[in-house]
């Protein structure tokens, strides 16, 4: 979507324009990654882009890419909303978030899961939906819509970051 939409348009053209360049791809990742009914993704999708509309004049993007991580950080709150909203307790972080939308499994070792919940807790956004994204089997060019951040530079830091936790993981095992 052309960032010259954002200020240009009405509000009804605004909502139509985010929907096509955006429904699809956030409502996959809520079903797939969250875990939420495909009903459920798509009105979390319209409350996304609607507050996305709301907000059109007071937001400014000097790239695409921003335009796009704003969208998908949008959805993310909305995700997270419906999640504490469905559990009756706060939700902190992604990783908590995805303990709940994927509730069957059992973590083997609290100790590692508070571990990785801590390492996330230090992370930027973008380098959290690179992880997130990549372990669901998103490619470096779909994530890139997300991260702000070029498929290469993506692969680059994905292998780092991977790296980077798994050691701390063993550290922590060992420590």
């Amino acid at each position: 979507m052309k960032l010259s939409h954002l200020h240009h348009s009405t509000s009804k053209q605004l909502h139509e324009r985010l929907f096509k360049a955006f429904a699809k791809q956030l409502v996959g990742y809520g079903i797939k990654t969250w875990k939420v009914e495909e009903d459920v993704a798509w009105e979390l999708c319209y409350q996304c882009l609607d507050k996305v509309v709301e907000k059109q004049h007071s937001l400014k993007f000097s790239s695409e890419k921003q335009l796009q991580a704003y969208v998908f950080k949008v959805y993310i709150n909305c995700l997270k909303n419906h999640l504490r909203s469905q559990q009756g307790k706060p939700v902190q972080d992604d990783q908590a978030v995805d303990e709940l939308a994927d509730s069957k499994k059992e973590p083997k070792d609290s100790s590692d899961v508070e571990c990785l919940k801590k390492l996330l807790d230090q992370l930027e956004g973008w380098q959290r939906i690179l992880l997130l994204m990549r372990a669901q089997g998103f490619s470096y060019r779909e994530i890139s819509k997300y991260a702000g951040k070029t498929p290469q530079n993506l692969k680059v830091y994905y292998g780092r970051l991977k790296k980077e936790l798994l050691e701390k993981l063993k550290e922590q095992e060992n420590g």
